[in-house]
């Protein structure tokens, strides 16, 4: 029976390759630094830029940035100071191991040379062949045979040669404009202020932000916030967005999308139920037992049918308190109640209608108390989202009678529509999920070959294809 032979490898012949590749590589990284040595520029403080130069007229006194320019041009010139006179000297120590005396280099063998030419390992060690394929371990090892015969390129800090792209971007950066106006601690001359025409126009949405007015009661107090505060909505290099809608959008209705009265019945069913419920609660019965029994008078233990040596003196101060902490917390039950249907109901959509240009939709859901409100939203913001974590758009209902999740990009707002084709405006349901579900449509991230013909024939409005089909 044969078995297969594990090919060996001796120790001595591992190190000795190890060796030689670290040899290499400082050798490399010797020749990279004697090329960068020759062709490193020296700094020198940009006088030639007038708001720098002391002795010219244009000089603006900035302290700090004064500083930091002197510091930058003195490190640049100290490391490339460094790294001349590290190359220097590694060049005298290789020329000066190179000129050493050995013996053992030259003479008769067995007198004043060895007899072998070289040491020979007279006690190998076997290294199994798979073991020999990452060397890295054994190179580590060995990284100290040339770190003292190279100390010198060792460990030199070298700048980073400056490729067109970064001076162009330094002569950019010596041209840029300058002030005198600026705050002597906290800021620097090159705070310029962008002229206000010259500033981008805000163009992230086109339905204005009443809130940068405050509501009424703010107003007529004096209140102040930072989002309705000039200093704080200023920005440096786009415009500030008006308060006011485009005057270009267009308010006229058209057509309804989307329409589910049945659902507006039973949450004002639900709203209003609970609310009532907790009303009576946490007023009606507080009310009646305070105004209308007597338990809140000292009397009132006489009509216990307690027996006296039962009871606890105290037992009526336990039982009037228990009225106002009971009516505490009915309170907050109620509040609690209101403010999740509030959280739980506006999610809900009610009605979805098109603005007469298809740039708007206008969105009926349930308010506050029970008040049907209605909002209005960019239809370029939307997006159809998987009502769960998932990625195809047949996957985007939980069931047949499933809800789509409408999410508005810019306000961060959700909206639950439900997918059942009775809800629906049938001319315009497919086109609308098509136009607001460009992140998880293959039509966003492309089709393979072999799908684009399948996918065109399948997804159709009659003969014409949704590709086709215009922008709402």
């Amino acid at each position: 029976m044969f078995m297969h032979q594990i090919p060996k490898q001796r120790a001595s012949q591992v190190i000795k390759n190890a060796i030689q590749r670290r040899k290499e590589r400082k050798n490399v990284m010797q020749e990279h630094l004697e090329r960068l040595a020759n062709k490193l520029e020296y700094k020198v403080y940009p006088y030639h830029i007038t708001h720098y130069d002391p002795a010219h007229s244009d000089y603006i006194p900035a302290q700090r940035q004064d500083y930091k320019q002197r510091l930058a041009v003195d490190t640049h010139n100290m490391l490339i100071d460094g790294v001349k006179r590290d190359v220097t000297m590694q060049k005298q120590v290789d020329e000066a191991i190179k000129n050493l005396d050995r013996p053992y280099l030259k003479g008769k063998h067995g007198v004043t040379k060895n007899i072998t030419g070289g040491l020979r390992d007279y006690f190998p060690i076997q290294i199994t062949y798979g073991q020999t394929g990452n060397l890295e371990n054994e190179e580590l090892e060995y990284e100290n045979v040339f770190r003292n015969e190279k100390r010198w390129i060792a460990q030199t800090i070298y700048p980073v040669e400056k490729t067109e792209s970064d001076k162009r971007h330094e002569k950019e950066l010596e041209q840029r404009p300058v002030t005198r106006k600026f705050h002597p601690d906290k800021g620097s001359k090159y705070d310029v202020e962008t002229p206000y025409h010259l500033r981008f126009p805000y163009l992230a949405d086109r339905l204005g932000h009443p809130e940068f007015l405050a509501n009424p009661f703010q107003r007529l107090f004096r209140l102040e916030s930072d989002m309705y505060h000039p200093s704080y909505n200023d920005q440096p290099f786009v415009q500030h967005p008006s308060a006011d809608p485009d005057p270009a959008l267009n308010f006229e209705e058209g057509e309804v999308i989307y329409e589910n009265t049945r659902l507006q019945e039973w949450l004002k069913l639900v709203w209003w139920t609970g609310t009532f419920s907790f009303a009576w609660i946490c007023w009606v019965l507080p009310y009646n037992i305070v105004y209308k029994t007597n338990l809140m008078f000292d009397h009132q233990i006489d009509a216990s049918f307690y027996p006296y040596h039962l009871q606890s003196i105290y037992n009526m101060d336990y039982m009037r308190i228990n009225v106002l902490a009971a009516t505490a917390a009915s309170a907050y039950l109620w509040y609690f109640h209101h403010m999740s249907m509030n959280d739980i109901g506006r999610n809900y959509v009610t009605k979805v209608q098109y603005n007469k240009d298809k740039e708007m939709i206008f969105v009926t859901r349930m308010g506050s108390f029970g008040v049907i409100r209605e909002d209005v939203f960019e239809t370029h913001h939307l997006e159809v989202l998987p009502y769960y974590t998932r990625s195809g758009v047949q996957n985007m209902r939980q069931n047949d009678l499933g809800m789509y999740e409408l999410s508005c990009l810019n306000k961060q707002e959700l909206m639950y529509l439900y997918k059942e084709d009775a809800f629906w405006n049938p001319k315009l349901k497919t086109q609308f999920l098509t136009n607001h579900t460009q992140l998880i449509s293959k039509q966003y991230f492309g089709l393979k070959r072999n799908e684009q013909e399948e996918y065109e024939k399948t997804q159709t409005i009659g003969e014409l294809p949704l590709k086709d089909l215009p922008a709402p």
